[in-house]
């Protein structure tokens, strides 16, 4: 349907891999890092923040929907004290963890 809308084929893009779609844009090299290892430790020191600080936004953003749409004080209140205490437990995981990721590089 968009096909040739921006200049070039939508469906395969390895067919206009030489030509850009902006005329006058920087090339860029994407460096290979296939080869990089990471530690295990790290990885799950990396995703279990991340996995926390995506609850916590979560728990802040529905405690203040439920406050501001529902008038639901005790709930929302209740998710936004959950989300600060999970935020503030990754943060101290962070910071307990800084030597271990110092090691790693």
């Amino acid at each position: 349907m968009f096909d040739g809308l921006l200049g070039g084929s939508t469906t395969d893009p390895d067919d206009d891999a030489e030509t850009s779609v902006i005329p006058g844009a920087p090339s860029v090299d994407v460096p290979d890092t296939s080869d990089v290892e990471v530690p295990p430790e790290v990885s799950h020191l990396f995703w279990s923040l991340v996995v926390s600080v995506d609850i916590a936004v979560l728990l802040v953003a529905l405690g203040g929907m439920f406050i501001y749409f529902e008038g639901r004080w005790q709930l929302g209140g209740v998710g936004i004290v959950l989300g600060l205490f999970t935020l503030g437990y990754a943060y101290l995981k962070y910071r307990v963890a800084e030597p271990l990721t110092d090691r790693a590089e």
